[in-house]
């Protein structure tokens, strides 16, 4: 609604399961957001800023039953991680929407993003020097930091046009950013845990799309196609070492450039007051990296990205009587590939899944 506000926030939450992990997390937050309404244009303009310190403590004991088998001890570790993840953001932004006609909107907005990140990932790993030594010793095993900084404009032009009170269309290109950070996840070397940072993306997409009503406005069909073209892409993925002959490595990072488009269709009808019934379609004839090349310099290219069925279809019945609505939920995934297409053991067939569930109202 119109009118200005602005204030800090502050939020703090504490995770801890004895002698498994530890989580201290604290927020920081600043906004401020003011609304005008001139008739024909209705404006947003804001700032906001955040602070988000992060402390991870936990461990993964990795075949602790092997201690006291003697040929087999000096295989089980348990690996001990002690990481600090202090992250700052600060944007400036503004949306207008512009009534060329009774029918006509276009939109613009602008967004200016800071964001950066200081890191220090300490790991320990504590092993068996003998047959039956349950306790252990602990050893260092890495001891890394450093830091992401990136700033970024992002925007959005569209087009929105009411044909009628029961159809109407719209287009827009817009430009989205992605942060860099550190991915303070499960490191098992020195070399995983020093290469578990990584840079921002951004994304460029192209969408137009559209809804109608019909049957009286029971039914809807919502429909949109889309191409994005991705910068520096993250992706969690499978990746070689640096150390000829090592064990790859899993790590989230920007792999350079990708192309994705397709076509959605959702048409949804409410074919009496307690039933509706949806069926969902999605066609993404491409969704490919462009290239890159890996740390032992092997050019990559032409490769689908993970977890990017060619095509997907769902279905969702809710039929509600007054106090209980049970649900059902279907869905058929497509041909994809889950880790790395070359390896045929990763292929994703085409499956299935149902869910149902029952949901009650309050006091029923």
């Amino acid at each position: 609604r119109p009118g200005a506000r602005c204030g800090p926030k502050y939020v703090r939450s504490n995770a801890y399961d004895p002698g498994t992990y530890h989580l201290d997390l604290g927020l920081d937050i600043f906004e401020w957001l003011d609304v005008v309404d001139a008739g024909n244009a209705y404006v947003i303009a804001g700032a906001y800023w955040l602070e988000e310190p992060l402390e991870q403590r936990f461990f993964i004991d990795i075949l602790r039953d092997f201690r006291a088998v003697p040929d087999l001890y000096s295989r089980a570790a348990m690996f001990l991680y002690d990481n600090e993840i202090d992250t700052r953001s600060q944007a400036l932004f503004a949306n207008v929407d512009y009534d060329l006609d009774d029918a006509t909107t276009l939109t613009a907005g602008l967004r200016y993003t800071r964001e950066s990140a200081d890191y220090r990932a300490i790991g320990q790993v504590n092993v068996a020097t003998a047959v039956g030594d349950q306790d252990g010793s602990v050893f260092p095993a890495w001891d890394v930091a450093g830091d992401v900084d990136d700033g970024q404009w992002s925007g959005k032009l569209a087009l929105h046009r009411h044909w009628s009170d029961t159809a109407s269309n719209w287009i827009s290109v817009s430009r989205g950013f992605k942060s860099g950070g550190y991915n303070g996840a499960i490191a098992f070397s020195a070399e995983e845990a020093r290469r578990n940072d990584y840079g921002s993306e951004t994304l460029t997409a192209w969408e137009i799309g559209g809804v109608a009503y019909f049957n009286e406005r029971r039914a809807r069909l919502q429909y949109a196609t889309f191409v994005y073209d991705y910068r520096d892409q993250q992706v969690f993925m499978n990746t070689p070492s640096e150390a000829p002959g090592g064990l790859p490595l899993q790590l989230l990072d920007n792999v350079g450039r990708s192309h994705i488009h397709g076509l959605e269709l959702e048409l949804a009808w409410q074919a009496s007051d307690p039933l509706e019934l949806r069926l969902g379609l999605g066609w993404l004839p491409r969704a490919e990296l462009d290239s890159f090349v890996n740390v032992q310099g092997v050019e990559v290219r032409d490769n689908r990205l993970p977890l990017t069925s060619e095509w997907n279809a769902n279905a969702f019945i809710d039929y509600r009587i007054p106090e209980c609505a049970p649900k059902k939920n279907y869905a058929l995934i497509g041909p994809g590939v889950s880790q790395n297409p070359n390896q045929p053991v990763s292929l994703r067939e085409k499956h299935g899944f149902q869910v149902g569930g029952v949901s009650m109202s309050h006091g029923k």
